[in-house]
């Protein structure tokens, strides 16, 4: 595999020249996160994160050795990982936004009309948000994460490779977050001077 060349292609937005990336680093770059943090699903996450970051930022970054920069970013990513009380605030916020809903409504007794109407609400809101995502994401989103199916399962179906499901479902997530966040807010600010009223 000639690294020059490859780098040319993904900066020429060829997303086959990604994949091949992908499957030629991917492993590689686990095994160093997961050797540094001893959490095989945090690796993997770093491992895509750097890998969709130089998809991403492609026309930004000059040059590069593509398996050196790799490893490089990964682990600098993992010590990021390591150091950051950032990162556990935003796992805290992150579990919070998919959780939210049942933290809101178990404060409420089954039968108060008040748990009816903000889990209508938040329904709509999920709904909304979800409405919303460029239509390829909203597709495998919908697939990965309401339908539960296996990303290959996916990408075989929809033609694409697992790599573009992950980098699908990655933004998606991320989307929806930041469309739930501030109503989730809001209503645990409301429930909480609810309950203390």
């Amino acid at each position: 595999m000639n690294s020059d060349s490859l780098f040319l292609r993904i900066k020429r937005g060829e997303l086959s020249a990604f994949n091949e990336v992908y499957k030629a680093y991917y492993n590689k770059l686990c095994y160093i996160a997961w050797h540094m943090l001893g959490d095989r699903s945090l690796a993997e996450e770093v491992s895509d994160d750097v890998l969709f970051y130089l998809w991403d930022h492609r026309h930004d970054i000059k040059d590069i050795s593509i398996e050196g920069y790799l490893v490089k970013a990964v682990r600098h990513a993992s010590l990021n990982v390591i150091h950051s009380a950032q990162h556990r605030n935003e796992q805290y916020a992150q579990s919070f936004s998919v959780q939210g809903d049942k933290l809101f409504l178990s404060l409420f007794a089954d039968d108060d009309p008040l748990k009816n109407i903000l889990s209508d609400e938040l329904s709509r809101q999920l709904d909304d948000a979800v409405a919303c995502l460029p239509e390829q994401t909203r597709r495998v989103f919908i697939m990965a994460k309401l339908e539960h199916r296996h990303y290959q399962e996916i990408a075989d179906e929809l033609g694409i490779v697992v790599p573009t499901v992950k980098y699908h479902v990655k933004c998606a997530m991320k989307q929806l977050a930041d469309a739930l966040k501030h109503h989730l807010i809001f209503l645990l600010i409301n429930t909480i001077v609810t309950i203390l009223s």
